[in-house]
């Protein structure tokens, strides 16, 4: 009887331990998790830094008129400046934060700068190199309307869809900028400033233009290795862009343009810098004397032959 009132006691020790030893466990756990959801919730999460999406065009878009849109996203209510390497132009983005300025191009390559300020002075820039050619919508083959007949309607509904397929690949020519690093049959491969490796295929329809000096129109036996390009064409889906029109240029320097905020003091104008009052959304030219040391700027500085100098400042009113 006793034995077995003592292996009663011992069975009920050792089920009172494992009870108590679970107890704790779940304590201390419970106690981890609890500690670690406070600490993270007392860990501030990172703010999302400034940043501009443009929507169009595209980096490396081929344009056949002298102005062109640039729209885009960045933070709501923030100054918008797209600086080419002529002119500066602001725009305010509207409250859900997109915006749109029309520029004007010059023939060629066209380096942009594009930079955006927050109402918190937060700034970010970006670069969008675009290629104005007035001379590449006419290197650009459109189908021709076809003489009427009894299925006239039928051929208009083909023909429309196909001239809706033009526009559409129109809109979208794109350009290779770089270095000839290699010529096969009818092949170029070129190097970018950033180092890709690009391929271009040419037809006995594509039109070579030396545009060094003066432009004359070449044959692609004239291209060399070493030489600069600009290749415009059509990309496709092999990423091969098929050339319609290639030029040989003088390479293309990085523009040395920065765009900054401040105040009045901070600039030192010269005899051509461009002063405009921007406010509601307008810029309106204003002369140098309205620019005080306390106004609310944005300012842009350009290298030109190793001297710096200021070029633009748009006084926020």
């Amino acid at each position: 009887m006793r034995k077995e009132i003592f292996f009663a006691i011992l069975a009920g020790s050792i089920l009172g331990l494992i009870i108590a030893f679970g107890v704790w466990r779940a304590n201390i756990a419970l106690s981890n998790r609890t500690n670690g959801n406070s600490s993270a919730s007392q860990t501030p999460s990172p703010k999302p830094e400034s940043s501009i999406t443009l929507a169009s065009p595209e980096d490396g878009a081929v344009i056949t008129q002298n102005t062109v849109k640039i729209s885009g996203l960045t933070k709501p209510n923030s100054q918008v400046v797209i600086s080419t390497e002529n002119a500066d132009y602001i725009v305010k983005t509207e409250a859900g934060g997109a915006f749109e300025s029309e520029i004007e191009l010059t023939a060629g390559v066209n380096q942009l700068v594009i930079s955006a300020f927050s109402e918190n002075r937060e700034s970010v820039s970006i670069n969008l190199v675009l290629v104005y050619s007035s001379e590449f919508a006419k290197a650009i083959n459109t189908p021709s309307p076809t003489p009427a007949s009894e299925s006239s309607s039928a051929t208009d509904s083909i023909r429309e869809r196909v001239q809706q397929k033009v526009d559409e690949v129109l809109k979208k020519p794109k350009a290779f900028i770089g270095t000839i690093t290699d010529i096969s049959e009818n092949t170029l491969q070129i190097k970018t400033a950033t180092g890709e490796i690009k391929q271009s295929s040419t037809t006995p329809d594509t039109v070579f233009v030396n545009s060094v000096k003066t432009a004359k129109e070449v044959k692609l036996a004239d291209l060399a290795i070493g030489d600069f390009v600009v290749a415009m064409g059509l990309k496709n889906g092999n990423e091969v862009l098929e050339a319609k029109r290639v030029l040989i240029t003088s390479p293309v320097l990085e523009p040395k343009i920065k765009v900054s905020m401040g105040d009045g003091s901070e600039v030192t104008t010269a005899k051509n810098t461009l002063v405009f009052l921007f406010g509601d959304n307008k810029m309106t030219k204003t002369k140098t004397a309205n620019l005080k040391d306390e106004s609310r700027i944005i300012y842009v500085t350009d290298e030109v032959d190793g001297k710096t100098s200021v070029r633009t400042v748009f006084i926020l009113e």
